[in-house]
Parts: C-alpha cells; sequence; structure tokens
C-alpha cells in the first residue's frame, strides 16, 4: 500500500477562488488514497475575500470525512487580526490588510468576530512522524518543542542556516516567486495575493525529504 499522502498549502490571504480551484487539485490528485491536508496559515488580509476563504477552511477543517482531513494553522495575519477586534494594535492590522478583511465581511462584525474566535483556537505547529508544519518557521536556538510563539508566527530569514530539526520543516509566511525547497526545509508562500499563484506541497507521509510534487492554482 501506498504510503498516505500530506498536503501542505501555503499562504491565502483572502485569495478564495485559487483556494477552490486549489482544494480541488487537492482532491483530484489524491484520489481513493486517504490524505491530510494542512493549511499554514494566513487566510485573512491583503486579498479580496477574507471572510469565503475562513468559511471554507473551517468548513474543511469541520468534515466527517474518513477519506480526508484537513487541519489549519494560525498564522501572524490571524494573530493581528484578533488582537486588533480586542482594541490592541488596530491600526497596525488595518495597515497590514485589514482594511480588506473588514471589507469582506461588510456589515457582519459578529461573524468576523465568531471567525477570530475560531482562527485563536488554531494550532501554530502540527508535527507528524517526518515533517514538522508552521506558519513562518523554527528557530534553531531552540528544539521543535521549545519553539515560541513569536518565532513560529513571524520568523524570517532562519531557513538560511538549512538547520536539521530532524524533521522536515514546512511553512509559509515568506513569499517567493517559487516554492523554496531546501534539503531541510520547504517554503511555500509564492504570494497568491500579490498575483502569484496559490501553492501546494505534496508529501509522503514516511519520508522525511520533501515534496514529491507541487500543486499550483495560478
Amino acid at each position: 500500500m501506498d504510503a498516505p499522502l500530506i498536503y501542505a498549502i501555503g499562504d491565502i490571504h483572502g485569495c478564495y477562488e485559487k483556494l477552490l480551484a486549489l482544494v480541488a487539485k487537492v482532491r483530484g490528485h489524491a484520489g481513493p488514497r486517504p490524505f491530510h491536508a494542512i493549511f499554514l496559515g494566513d487566510y485573512v488580509d491583503r486579498g479580496p475575500d477574507s471572510r469565503r476563504v475562513v468559511e471554507l477552511v473551517r468548513r474543511l477543517t469541520a468534515g466527517a470525512d474518513l477519506h480526508a482531513k484537513w487541519s489549519a494553522l494560525r498564522g501572524n495575519h490571524e494573530a493581528m487580526m484578533i488582537a486588533a477586534l480586542r482594541g490592541d494594535h488596530a491600526d497596525k492590522w488595518l495597515s497590514n490588510g485589514g482594511k480588506e478583511t473588514t471589507a469582506s465581511y461588510g456589515e457582519s462584525k459578529t461573524e468576523m468576530i465568531e471567525h477570530a474566535q475560531w482562527l485563536e483556537e488554531r494550532p501554530t505547529m502540527i508535527r507528524t512522524q517526518n515533517h514538522c508544519f508552521v506558519h513562518a518557521g523554527c528557530s534553531p536556538q531552540y528544539s521543535l518543542e521549545q519553539q515560541p510563539e513569536s518565532v513560529l508566527l513571524w520568523v524570517r530569514g532562519w531557513e538560511k542556516e538549512n538547520h536539521n530539526f530532524k524533521k522536515h520543516i514546512v511553512y509559509g509566511h515568506t513569499p517567493n516567486k517559487e516554492p523554496l525547497l531546501l534539503r531541510y526545509s520547504s517554503g511555500l508562500d509564492t504570494g497568491a495575493c500579490y498575483g502569484g499563484p496559490l501553492t501546494c506541497g505534496v508529501f509522503k507521509a514516511d519520508s522525511a525529504r520533501g515534496p514529491i510534487e507541487i500543486l499550483q492554482a495560478p
């Protein structure tokens, strides 16, 4: 029997149509095989339809499909949204894409607060046998078990050290024109909200290597 597949989806940032297309590609690629799909965070801000993105991600993760499991991490833009709705650094959020998010909810402030509460409950790390999924990355100053939340949500440039954490690190957060695929890590943010594709890496659960394939929604 083939090893189960893990699909990791990079930063969506309100790009609902690209998300729909990529979810369809994931399902088509997996076919009858069981799989685990993991969203790497940053569902909101900058793009035009954060509300529908969160709705879809929430619906997928709540599904009872025995064939597919969907999980969602929390990203730094969710953290800014959560803080802003509590009255903390609202200007910072609004100037970093929060205006677009607010517009997508229109008059539905109650729904936005409900979504923020759900997003706050999302984990900042998901570890499997051979991989570790986070939003921004990991610092070699800490073990995987001791990574501070501030690192998991905000760190940049850490991958240049190409540190071996004994698990392959899969992350988003830092946009690149192409997926950044290194020996010990895979960066999957390709700037969907800036006109780039929304990217998904396909990983074999029984291997600590990088993706065996890349799926994209242009």
